[in-house]
């Protein structure tokens, strides 16, 4: 799926944002102190009591949070006061408090990406952006999955080394080489914990990834689709000719693929198709499937064939006007509705050969006809819209 610069923005932006919020989330949870020192039994490596422990981590975020130096704490080890860290470790805090905050910065910079394309989609394109943008939910939460799936891997397999590059890349000093027999850093967070603390994010972050794919899924839904489905299979009426049916069925699925394209795209009016715009595609579809359906549903009442009053290009230049200031999202239902009209009022008139059309020469339609024209209609702009994918314009 090709996407617009703002559709790229907003898939990128979720795993940036999923991925940080998870680092966040599980560095500032007291859980996971509270089962490190416990897994890696820190009391007794260290001589401090588990309650001086967290006291200390909850220090250490506090401190991670805040903007005060150096960070200075002092538990009891041996009955006395005791300065936990030294100007060594002091230093290196510094730097990873840094990072922490830099880990911030990312987080509420692409919070605020994510929220400024949804103001501005909302404002230019009113609740139909809605399903664009849940289409980037889904391929950003995709994305943020397959990237964390990966790196738990790595995690599991090749920790360690994985563990001194990241060091050697955010570091530009040795301050992090520490001597785990007398350093407490150390001795409080060994290797072990640092890869529970990995692994809880990336679970975290697998799960926000779910989360964000189930959102995206439920801004992408689109009502009445049973109704449709119905209809064309006869449903909503009497048994018709075969060869309606089976005309019909074309029609839905042509329809349905038109309608999946506009789920994809988050920018159809900037998607070029010929001399036109996706959405000018769309706007035209649902005038001419709409006018197939009246003039169906006409006859099918007992009515007269509806009468061409108009050229063509008369006809598109004004719908193309008209269409204008609609949303995407509601031209998509229009057309499904007018399918569910003409696959009703098709399987009321039954006899493929009843004529329900009069066009501007005076030549006549018949329900048989006018499916194969609206079929190959809906087919003609659905290749269109695929080959302007395979150009890298559109979904």
């Amino acid at each position: 799926m090709a996407l617009s610069l703002g559709g790229v923005l907003a898939v990128l932006a979720v795993p940036l944002l999923l991925i940080t919020l998870s680092v966040r989330l599980v560095i500032f949870t007291p859980w996971l102190y509270e089962y490190g020192f416990t897994e890696y039994n820190i009391p007794a490596i260290t001589g401090i009591e588990r309650a001086d422990l967290l006291q200390a981590a909850d220090e250490t975020r506090q401190y991670f949070a805040g903007n005060y130096e150096p960070l200075a704490i002092t538990v009891q080890r041996a009955g006395k006061d005791f300065a936990l860290y030294n100007e060594r470790e002091v230093a290196h805090m510094a730097d990873v408090k840094a990072i922490v905050q830099g880990v911030e910065r990312l987080q509420f910079g692409s919070l605020a990406v994510m929220l400024l394309l949804l103001g501005l989609g909302i404002s230019a394109q009113s609740r139909a952006y809605l399903r664009r943008y849940g289409a980037a939910l889904l391929w950003g939460g995709g994305l943020t999955f397959g990237l964390v799936a990966a790196a738990a891997v790595g995690a599991v397999l090749f920790f360690d080394l994985l563990f001194l590059q990241f060091h050697l890349i955010s570091f530009s000093n040795d301050l992090w080489v520490l001597d785990p027999t007398r350093d407490f850093l150390i001795m409080m967070y060994p290797g072990g914990f640092f890869q529970d603390a990995t692994l809880g994010i990336g679970g975290v972050a697998l799960v926000l990834s779910l989360l964000a794919m189930l959102t995206g899924t439920l801004l992408r839904r689109r009502p009445g689709q049973a109704l449709l489905a119905a209809a064309t299979e006869g449903m909503m009426g009497p048994a018709a000719h075969p060869e309606v049916v089976g005309l019909l069925r074309e029609i839905d699925a042509d329809l349905q693929g038109i309608v999946r394209w506009f789920d994809t795209v988050l920018y159809p009016e900037s998607v070029p198709v010929g001399e036109w715009h996706a959405k000018d595609v769309l706007g035209h579809l649902v005038y001419w499937h709409r006018s197939s359906a009246n003039a169906v549903t006409a006859v099918a009442g007992g009515g007269s064939p509806t009468a061409q009053t108009d050229t063509v290009d008369a006809i598109n230049a004004q719908v193309r006007q008209a269409t204008t200031p609609i949303s995407v999202r509601e031209l998509t239902v229009a057309l499904s509705l007018s399918q569910q009209k003409l696959s009703a009022a098709a399987h009321r008139l039954q006899s493929p050969d009843a004529v329900v059309r009069i066009r501007l020469d005076g030549s006549q339609r018949t329900l048989r006809e006018l499916l194969q024209v609206t079929r190959d209609h809906l087919r003609q702009h659905l290749a269109e819209l695929r080959e302007a994918s395979i150009r890298g314009h559109g979904g």
